[in-house]
């Protein structure tokens, strides 16, 4: 059977994400609203929710069995632009902690990798507060698997 290992960190990140309550420790409830790749606009009474995209993956190294890949994985907080910066931080925080639970991702990845976020304002049909968190998240996998 071939390799799904990307399949299983997305699937690793979702159940994550969707983990984040307060009561589970965290800060916010962030993780009421998780979504796969948001395609629409924010409704505003949606918000906040956090959306994550795999964006790609990135062949970094390979030798006669194995290929060693980055998967690019961006994660995105909507929130109306009446939050506090104070609660973004919070939503942001909330994010990392539950991205540094397992950085393996169920023994998926042997690494993981912040990359850095920007907070910004957009404006659509509604202004709302925009957060985007990109982790590296690196696994190893055979020779033309996924």
């Amino acid at each position: 059977m071939a390799s799904k290992k990307r399949q299983d960190i997305i699937s690793a990140v979702d159940t994550r994400m969707k983990a984040i309550l307060v009561t589970g420790g965290y800060e916010t409830d962030l993780g009421e609203n998780v979504i796969e790749y948001q395609l629409h606009p924010p409704d505003p009474d949606e918000l906040p929710f956090l959306s994550y995209r795999d964006t790609g993956a990135d062949s970094i190294d390979r030798d006669n069995v194995y290929e060693y890949k980055k998967l690019n994985l961006e994660i995105g907080i909507k929130v109306s632009s009446s939050t506090a910066l104070s609660d973004v931080r919070k939503y942001i925080r909330d994010v990392l902690k539950a991205v540094k639970a397992d950085l393996s991702w169920g023994k998926n990845a042997y690494e993981t990798v912040y990359e850095g976020d920007t907070i910004s304002a957009q404006q659509e049909e509604n202004v709302f507060a925009d957060v985007l968190i990109k982790i590296g998240i690196y696994y190893q996998t055979l020779l033309w698997e996924d």
